[in-house]
């Protein structure tokens, strides 16, 4: 990669898990001691880099399609840019992490992490719980690439900076667990994997990542000595009882790049929408990034329901990943092939106590099933 605009930055690529493997491999990680087991927190994969001459940059995982480098965000988390360059930290360094805020989810971080900085300071002010960076690797140390060492090593060197640099509270070790002895340095002593990480699942989490004591570290590779566990539910029917608008502002990371804007007439308040795809624009301050469904006047999700004891039919949450255009736009101009239907989805986990799902994904309509036959109880039994 030619680096142009961050000099004498690394921009690793990052490495990415496996789903979940085969039972055996999973069962042999629960116990044999050769494998490190982490919390996968629910936010956005951040590389933080002090480089050779002390400059301080925070990459994220995309490649901008305007400069072809990777998206850089230090301005957004002033406190994390202070850590770092006021630390003992040594120049060459690079950490890969997770920001987080605590009892949020990745799309909270996103309107953090996606928006200008000066709006993402303010809306760090805002927050009840302070935004952090959850440190859980180290592909480089004082100008040395670590990237062939095992990962224990690695880990090691990571939490070694952040104990020793504990100046900022918002910079913390990733939660680590091990069955190993000989590793109970870095992290929790268990007897095998399977409780910590039930009730990771339990309290809400996202899952788990696990990662063998030798593994390396592969840029823009999946290798098979990572791999993580997510809890998840195949399949469950609900109830469609509403069409969901599409959210107008849009919030994401590829800002830079986006083509759908739009302001508002100063007389008649009326929104005017511009595609910079098919047509020439000066942006201005007046004009904001919409969102492509708000563009095309699409409906964007779905409110699922289902019946209680009563026979009263409840909201139990609402579904927007995994429709395609083609289903925003069908929803759009023939909402009553979806309304009243029944349509299976999957999830990542069920709240039994709050009645509610973790991450649905749209799968189909389903017209062969009576929409009385969705019930809370058997959902959340």
């Amino acid at each position: 990669m030619s680096i142009s605009l961050y000099p004498n930055s690394y921009q690793i690529a990052p490495m990415r898990y496996h789903n979940k493997l085969s039972e055996s491999v999973v069962n042999m990680a629960m116990t044999n001691g050769q494998w490190i087991m982490q919390e996968k927190y629910d936010g956005s994969w951040y590389q933080l880099e002090k480089t050779i001459d002390g400059e301080i940059f925070l990459f994220g995982r995309t490649l901008s399609k305007k400069t072809g480098e990777y998206t850089e965000k230090i301005k957004n988390v002033p406190w994390l840019e202070r850590w770092a360059k006021d630390s003992s930290v040594p120049p060459g360094t690079v950490l890969i992490g997770e920001i987080y805020i605590p009892g949020k989810h990745s799309n909270d971080v996103t309107k953090i992490m996606g928006c200008l900085p000066e709006k993402a300071i303010v809306r760090q002010e805002e927050l009840t719980e302070k935004v952090q960076y959850r440190v859980f690797d180290c592909i480089y140390y004082n100008d040395s690439e670590l990237t062939s060492i095992g990962f224990s090593n690695r880990f090691n060197i990571a939490k070694s900076i952040v104990e020793s640099n504990s100046s900022c509270p918002q910079v913390i070790v990733a939660k680590t667990f091990v069955t190993n002895p000989d590793l109970k340095d870095l992290g929790i002593l268990c007897e095998n994997f399977s409780e910590p990480l039930q009730e990771l699942f339990n309290k809400g989490g996202e899952g788990a990542v696990f990662k063998h004591v030798d593994g390396v570290y592969c840029p823009d590779s999946r290798p098979t000595t990572y791999f993580k566990i997510k809890e998840h539910v195949d399949s469950l029917d609900l109830v469609c009882s509403e069409l969901l608008e599409a959210e107008e502002v849009y919030t994401g990371k590829e800002l830079e790049n986006w083509p759908y804007w739009a302001k508002k007439d100063s007389q008649t308040g009326e929104v005017c929408k511009y595609n910079l795809n098919t047509m020439s624009v000066n942006l201005s301050e007046d004009f904001y990034p919409i969102t492509k469904h708000f563009y095309y006047g699409w409906k964007n999700g779905l409110r699922l329901s289902a019946f209680n004891k009563d026979g009263e039919c409840v909201n139990v949450g609402r579904v927007a990943s995994g429709l395609s255009d083609a289903d925003r736009k069908e929803m759009t101009l023939n909402p009553e092939k979806y309304l009243g239907k029944v349509v299976e989805v999957s999830c990542m986990s069920v709240n039994k106590k709050d009645k509610t799902l973790r991450h649905p994904v749209f799968i189909r309509v389903r017209d062969d099933k009576n929409p009385s036959e969705c019930l809370v109880e058997e959902i959340f039994e």
